[in-house]
């Protein structure tokens, strides 16, 4: 190999190991946004079930509400400390030379992490209350649509 070889694979190696370190940055800011946007949407999912069912929410009543409000803080802030530290465990998307990566795959990405045990270890399947699989098992309940809360377009 010619010198000014040696010192252009040096250079790229160089720019290899900055981008790499830049996109580590982004990586955990965009975990740290997602973490910290968990108890938030989980608040609005309460919200916007007790408005779907108001038949169920009439049967917990005030303190029931405000238990379910306290277990589903207490499950969203575990869910997001196992987000906010997953830097190194989520199998990000080849950014595939474009300058961004799509939002869409940073929420597969994301998704895929957490589906499955890693998400339903932070609760009780057992334990779920009949109100809570009454409103699971609703085939009209509307889905919460996810948002884009990093990335590119």
């Amino acid at each position: 190999m010619s010198d000014e070889t040696a010192q252009a694979l040096v250079a790229a190696n160089a720019e290899l190991v900055a981008r790499r370190a830049e996109a580590d940055i982004l990586k955990r800011e965009c975990l740290a946004t997602v973490a910290r946007g968990v108890s938030g949407r989980v608040e609005e999912f309460v919200k916007k079930a007790a408005h779907q069912h108001p038949e169920v929410a009439k049967e917990l009543g005030a303190e029931g509400l405000k238990r379910l409000r306290l277990e589903l803080a207490d499950a969203s802030a575990a869910v997001a400390s196992v987000i906010d530290a997953a830097t190194e465990q989520i199998n990000w998307p080849p950014n595939a030379g474009s300058s961004r990566v799509r939002d869409d795959d940073v929420h597969s990405a994301l998704f895929k992490f957490l589906y499955g045990e890693r998400l339903w270890s932070q609760c009780d399947r057992e334990e779920l209350p009949p109100w809570g699989r009454r409103v699971r098992q609703d085939p009209a309940a509307e889905p919460l649509q996810p948002e884009p809360v990093c990335g590119g377009g």
